[in-house]
């Protein structure tokens, strides 16, 4: 029997409930509700399990990767290895030597000093639901290293992220520009909002996954119409593009236009100057193949002048009154910011625990804002506050490593759809780490699945499986013609 095969029959088997995950996961709400990520993760676990189960069944020798894989997977488990030591009840005593404010803190909580064991998370109920979350995310990325095996996978996958922006976008921009119709049907006015926000209850957030799908419409851009396996050397890179064929290019820009003007009527701030850098860095690294500009303007021409339709037609008097509130705003962010960071200098090491800043910072507020703070605005401050600089170094090296994979699929590529898609995860990720640093996208876990998945195709860039085009694929579309004429 040829395990080997069936391993690849049960991965091609569950492929599809993969890509349907990811597919449903921003609709509710951006799946930040309990019920919506718990779904996810439930779902997710099973096929990571099934994946596993008859992997270990067969008996089959570990495969071959590099030792980026095996570290940043060892990372992945010790970080959520981490937040689980986080609930672990553990000895007052150690928990005095360890981390003293959390000791000093509890026992005023408790209103004795005569505890016995104590956590180091200041809420176990919180910690356990982040554990959750955290494995929903690390499970989406062994399950995409895992399945996503050749480019045709690969290029579903980004095509399941282009089609839900889409959809994102239509549903966004419906409810905006269609209220009076749709209220005149009896939805109720109740139901809309003068900004494009999709299914997310947030503007930002919604901001911040269209910048993700837009990244995958200019990896498919980059992409388009290559069908030889042969290496295409660097000097030849601009004759290649020019001589492709513009039917990709053709269906592909309505889509990212659609995107964009949902990300102008959104009025997210933060995710259109994420935008603005994902694009600066776009052309850094076009330039860095070697295309000089006047190839990225012939390659992105029509996207340049789309640009400059979508920013006129939705009106400069809206973004500039957007924008014009932006020092009141950062005003309130940067008190939010400094309460946070005290949190952090008196839990510096350990964290006070994955998932419990919403507990801990009435206690360090200062009163400036009046309601209550749920997140810190800020990805990285609540990450070093809840977490400590154990778990802010753990995942900060998981990205940092997936980073580099990327940088060095773009500098060494054999083929133009390793770079295309080396870039594209780069500019992801490059949009969601500029965008935390005024939000919580991290903090939403439709966000965080989409990222998580950019990481690990970044990672696959640099694994030679990925680029051997492989004759067994999810759609064969030769095949299909052939066996329905």
């Amino acid at each position: 029997m040829n395990y080997e095969y069936d391993l690849e029959k049960v991965g091609r088997s569950i492929f599809p409930y993969y890509l349907t995950i990811l597919f449903i996961a921003p609709i509710p709400f951006g799946a930040n509700r309990p019920w919506a990520w718990a779904i996810l993760a439930i779902f997710a676990f099973l096929l990571l399990f099934i994946y596993l189960w008859n992997y270990a069944r067969q008996n089959l020798r570990p495969p071959e990767i590099s030792k980026d894989i095996k570290l940043i997977l060892f990372l992945l488990v010790a970080w959520l290895g981490y937040q689980l030591f986080q609930l672990i009840p553990l000895p007052a005593g150690l928990v005095g030597l360890i981390s003293p404010k959390t000791l000093a803190l509890k026992q005023i909580a408790y209103g004795s000093t005569d505890i016995t064991f104590l956590t180091l998370s200041f809420d176990v109920s919180a910690g356990i639901r982040a554990v959750y979350k955290t494995t929903l995310y690390v499970s989406l990325f062994v399950l995409t290293i895992c399945l996503v095996q050749s480019r045709d996978r690969l290029r579903l996958l980004i095509l399941t992220i282009v089609a839900i922006g889409v959809i994102q976008s239509v549903w966004g921009m419906g409810l905006v520009f269609m209220e009076d119709q749709l209220i005149l049907a009896g939805a109720g006015q109740h139901n809309f909002s003068n900004v494009v926000k999709g299914t997310f209850t947030n503007r930002n957030h919604f901001g911040g996954f269209i910048n993700l799908s837009i990244a995958a419409v200019i990896a498919l851009l980059l992409s388009s119409g290559i069908k030889e396996k042969r290496r295409i050397h660097r000097e030849k890179l601009s004759h290649h593009w020019q001589s492709r064929a513009l039917d990709w290019r053709i269906y592909l820009i309505p889509y990212l236009g659609l995107m964009l003007l949902a990300l102008v009527f959104s009025e997210s701030r933060g995710a259109i100057f994420s935008s603005v850098f994902m694009m600066l860095v776009m052309v850094a690294c076009l330039l860095y193949m070697k295309v000089g500009f006047l190839e990225i303007y012939k390659k992105f021409q029509l996207v340049i002048w789309l640009i400059i339709f979508v920013t006129i037609f939705s009106g400069a008097d809206m973004l500039s009154s957007r924008f014009s509130m932006l020092d009141e705003d950062m005003a309130l962010r940067m008190s939010h910011w400094q309460n946070s960071l005290m949190i952090f200098t008196d839990f510096k090491i350990f964290g006070i625990g994955a998932g419990t800043f919403q507990y801990v910072y009435p206690l360090y507020d200062d009163g400036f804002d009046k309601y209550r703070l749920l997140h810190a605005h800020n990805d990285y401050i609540e990450l070093l506050a809840e977490q400590g600089v154990i778990g802010f170094c753990l995942i900060g090296a998981v990205i940092i490593l997936c980073l580099k994979n990327a940088i060095q699929a773009i500098r060494h590529f054999t083929h133009l759809h390793q770079a295309a898609f080396a870039v594209g995860s780069l500019l992801a990720i490059s949009a969601f780490l500029i965008h935390s640093l005024v939000d919580f996208n991290f903090q939403i876990p439709s966000n965080a699945i989409y990222f998580f998945v950019f990481l690990a195709i970044a990672l696959l860039q640099s694994m030679e499986s990925v680029h051997v085009e492989k004759r067994e694929t999810v759609w064969d579309e030769d095949a299909f013609l052939s066996e329905n004429s």
